[in-house]
C-alpha cells in the first residue's frame, strides 16, 4: 500500500497503462485515511469521451457518498499519451480499466476488499468486461440504455 498525500475533492493525478501515461482525476471523499480506507470505483467513461465530462460528474457524485474514484482518459485521448489519437479500442479501454483498478489498489485510503468498476454507455460494456476479467472487482455498476 502507498500512502500518498491527497486532499479531499478532486486531485489531477497521472496513471501508468501498457507504458503510458494516463490523465486522471481522483476524487478523495472526507475521512479517506489508512485508518478508515474506503471503497474505490473506476469509472469508464462514453466511447471517445474524456475525463472532465460524464466521467467527472459520476466520479464527484459517488466520492460524495464516500468512495475513492478515478476517472481518466482512455490511451490516445484527452491528455493522455498514447500511440494513436482519438482511436477508440475496446481492448485497449479495458487494459486502461485494470490499471486503474491496480492504481486504486496500491493506495492505503482504498479498501482492496471493496474494489468496483462503473461504466457509462459504452464505458458500460468496458467496465463489464474487465470486471469479468480481474477476479480483485467485486461488482459492477452499468449506465446504458442497451
Amino acid at each position: 500500500m502507498t500512502n500518498h498525500a491527497f486532499k479531499t475533492g478532486m486531485n489531477e493525478i497521472g496513471v501508468t497503462s501498457d507504458g503510458f501515461k494516463l490523465s486522471a482525476l481522483l476524487f478523495v471523499p472526507e475521512n479517506a485515511d489508512a485508518e478508515q480506507p474506503k471503497p474505490g470505483i473506476v469509472i469508464a467513461r462514453p466511447g471517445t469521451g474524456v475525463k472532465e465530462q460524464t466521467a467527472a460528474v459520476y466520479a464527484e457524485a459517488l466520492c460524495k457518498l464516500g468512495f475513492v474514484t478515478l476517472a481518466f482518459d482512455a490511451k490516445g485521448f484527452g491528455d493522455s499519451e498514447g500511440q494513436h489519437k482519438q482511436v477508440e479500442n475496446p481492448y485497449s479501454v479495458v487494459e486502461d480499466i485494470k490499471n486503474c483498478t491496480s492504481f486504486l489498489n496500491s493506495l492505503a485510503i482504498v479498501d482492496s476488499s471493496k474494489l468496483f468498476n462503473v461504466g457509462i454507455c459504452m464505458g458500460a460494456g468496458y467496465a463489464y468486461y474487465a470486471t469479468a476479467l480481474d477476479a480483485r472487482v467485486k461488482a459492477v455498476g452499468m449506465i446504458s440504455l442497451i
